[in-house]
């Protein structure tokens, strides 16, 4: 074999190389991209909950996922957390995505799922999320409108091992002296200069209730025959129920929406379009960034038919959520399924 033919399968084979290399990253840069904050995880699974900004869903991952820490170096998925902020590339194949590559945008040493900002609160606070912080300390402090500390402590995460993430809840009593804007900061002090650092600052409203009034006034949306005799499918029209005082209003509210109209309210025209054979259970309910994730079971789905009833049973559901502020969107699932549920 001359020079000649040995330097040109050289080159052919360099040429090839560069080739399959740039398939590889024309495929990285050029995939669909998702990003947004891990909503949940299931390692045994090795499948994630992605929120984004528009909606929520479970990917799974497969054995040729690339993952990357925030530094972009190589990483296992044992060490993702709820509430990190990711990037995903992939691409949509039979209506299943199949993820290339996932990187975490950002480790905040400390996560705060609850409350979340701007939420209104009243005689108790409770406070939970995730942290990895020095000896498993997370410092505490409650602000109000002027910035004087009206309650500040600590409690601890309770983190397997240094270094790891662990979770941490506190419940606090609002001094009834207070109604009006308040400012939680969730930090660690620095072990180096005492400091505080990796804080997280949240914004509320106080609504402090009077001790002579332990009840809330909230609303369910049905449909109502007289009110709309035309039958619009996603009109539904709000009835008002005071109910006992509690912290978990909103799925309050939807236990009171599952119930359905009473006597005197169904005379007055109200009905449900969901299922009323009483066995509907609420699995979960999370309310982040302004997303609401609820969590039915497979009851709500059972004996129901045509398109117009889906869409009133969406509809009462997301009025009912959507009265409280901290709610703008409302993700409806069944045993964790989005995709396929509630189909006509």
């Amino acid at each position: 074999m001359t020079k000649n033919k040995l330097k040109f399968i050289g080159i052919l084979a360099i040429l090839i190389i560069l080739g399959l290399t740039g398939l590889t990253l024309f495929r990285f840069i050029f995939a669909p991209t998702l990003e947004g904050i891990i909503g949940d995880l299931n390692l045994k699974e090795r499948s994630l909950n992605i929120i984004t900004n528009k909606d929520s869903q479970w990917l799974k991952l497969n054995e040729n996922t690339k993952l990357l820490d925030s530094h972009n170096i190589p990483t296992t998925f044992s060490n993702f957390v709820k509430g990190f902020p990711i990037k995903i590339w992939g691409k949509e194949i039979e209506n299943n995505y199949q993820i290339f590559k996932i990187k975490i945008l950002k480790e905040p040493n400390i996560i705060v799922d609850e409350p979340i900002k701007n939420s209104n609160v009243s005689q108790k606070l409770v406070i939970r999320g995730r942290a990895r912080v020095f000896e498993n300390v997370v410092s505490l402090k409650l602000l109000d409108a002027k910035k004087n500390v009206v309650w500040q402590g600590t409690t601890l995460a309770q983190a397997p091992d240094i270094g790891l993430y662990g979770e941490f809840e506190k419940i606090i009593d609002i001094p009834s002296t207070l109604s009006q804007k308040l400012t939680l900061e969730v930090f660690q002090v620095s072990a180096k200069d005492g400091t505080e650092i990796d804080k997280v600052i949240i914004p509320l409203n106080c609504q402090l209730l009077n001790q002579s009034d332990q009840s809330l006034e909230i609303k369910i949306f049905l449909g109502n025959s007289q009110l709309d005799p035309e039958g619009d499918c996603q009109k539904v029209f709000p009835l008002k129920r005071k109910i006992p005082y509690t912290l978990e209003v909103a799925r309050k509210a939807l236990e009171e929406l599952i119930k359905g109209p009473n006597e005197e309210e169904t005379k007055l025209g109200y009905f449900t379009s969901l299922p009323t054979s009483g066995k509907i259970q609420i699995q979960k309910l999370v309310i982040k960034d302004g997303i609401a994730q609820v969590d039915f079971s497979k009851e709500l789905e059972q004996g129901i038919g045509g398109s117009c009833r889906v869409s009133a049973i969406r509809a009462q559901i997301i009025k009912t959520l959507e009265q409280f502020p901290s709610v703008k969107k409302v993700i409806i699932s069944i045993d964790d399924r989005t995709e396929d549920i509630l189909q006509p």
